[in-house]
């Protein structure tokens, strides 16, 4: 009797296991599970890059300040060397360019076995002078001059290219918020320099116009010195030309005597 109880239990359990309600259920289950799952992902992508633009927009503005405090082209290019070898890690160096011609880079090591040394290179120059001639990106991981260990951007605006920068990788890639953060930079040191040398140049005009205006008073004041005794001379002059010798000697009598 208790066997066909527990056999009687048995094919109840079975018929509501292979019910096709509970089938259902579980299908439905496993639907929304998926749709959970999607939707945390979801938002733990969009998590992730709203922390990664905050932390681009502290990194720009503490760049920004510090970009802002420097007063010269040399400044600049060594402030924003040194932030960007901070943030990633790595060598850095900088090529100034002088009358539209490259020159020596200018180091910033920052690993313990630094690869500086390798900006010395003439195939690392070359590329550099490329950047330079063309205004675009080149090095590793580049379309243009692949071959080299280091990518090599040119910082400038719209009409003028200030100075190359390298970075080296070695064996590495730039990540994309890595160059994200990298071309930000570069556009802050481009704007910084354009304000730079525009108030050079505004001084420069300043001190022009000063120079013209002193200059045209020294001479107005000079002609001012000058007119008086040159008017006197003139007249006598004048005098002692159209006078046809009707000029006649004045003889002063001496007084009588008695």
């Amino acid at each position: 009797r208790d066997r066909s109880v527990s056999r009687g239990l048995g094919d109840v359990y079975k018929r509501q296991f292979y019910d096709s309600s509970y089938l259902m259920t579980f299908v439905i289950m496993i639907i929304v599970a998926f749709l959970i799952s999607t939707l945390m992902n979801k938002i733990q992508l969009t998590a992730a890059s709203y922390a990664n633009m905050a932390n681009v927009s502290r990194i720009l503005l503490e760049t920004n300040q510090l970009l802002q405090k420097r007063q010269s082209v040399e400044d600049i290019f060594n402030c924003g060397c040194k932030q960007l070898s901070n943030l990633f890690n790595r060598d850095i160096a900088y090529f100034p360019i002088e009358k539209s011609s490259i020159q020596n880079p200018i180091l910033f090591p920052k690993r313990e076995n630094s690869c500086c040394k390798e900006f010395l290179n003439a195939n690392e120059i070359g590329v550099a002078k490329w950047v330079a001639i063309n205004g675009k990106h080149a090095g590793a991981t580049t379309r243009y001059l692949s071959g080299s260990k280091s990518i090599y951007y040119a910082v400038l605006t719209d009409d003028k290219i200030y100075g190359v920068i390298g970075i080296y990788l070695g064996n590495d890639v730039l990540g994309s918020f890595d160059k994200r953060i990298l071309l930000a930079i570069l556009s802050e040191m481009a704007i910084c320099l354009e304000n730079i040398i525009s108030n050079e140049e505004k001084n420069e005009a300043i001190i022009k116009v000063k120079k013209e205006q002193f200059r045209s008073d020294l001479l107005r004041s000079i002609s001012h010195d000058l007119r008086t005794p040159l008017t006197s001379i003139y007249g006598n002059a004048d005098v002692l030309l159209n006078d046809n010798g009707n000029l006649s000697l004045i003889h002063i009598s001496e007084p009588t005597r008695h």
